[in-house]
């Protein structure tokens, strides 16, 4: 990580039931919002939410946009 990365934090969704096949599949993770790191360490990053449609939780994914 750097300072002025941008990433994409995704939210697992979960998993379905088909009703036909009565399966179970994984939903497709879900954009939340961006963040951008601003302060940088040896063992922790600080970043700002930029943009948020839902609420971010603990265990939510970050990805490059």
């Amino acid at each position: 990580m750097e300072e002025g990365h941008v990433l994409r934090i995704m939210r697992h969704v979960g998993l379905s039931k088909d009703p036909v096949t009565q399966r179970m599949y994984k939903l497709p993770d879900e954009e939340t919002g961006l963040l951008m790191i601003f302060r940088v360490f040896d063992k922790v990053s600080y970043a700002l939410i930029m943009n948020a449609t839902r609420p971010v939780h603990i265990h939510d994914a970050l990805r490059t946009p």
